[in-house]
């Protein structure tokens, strides 16, 4: 099954919306367990997805 590539990139922006919208709370939980990057992080991976969301839309 092939997605549409509109839809394909509205969720990649959703997605990358939202966790830009979120990554300082990530962090803050990631700091109780851990280094307290997460949210930099997801944000950072979201963002290079964006980036290549024409290119990503067009895979099967």
């Amino acid at each position: 099954m092939q997605a549409e590539p509109v839809l394909v990139a509205g969720l990649i922006e959703v997605c990358r919306a939202t966790i830009a919208e979120n990554a300082d709370h990530l962090c803050a939980l990631d700091r109780a367990i851990g280094d307290g990057d997460h949210g930099t992080n997801m944000r950072r991976g979201c963002e290079a997805v964006s980036a290549e969301g024409e290119s990503l839309s067009s895979l099967p």
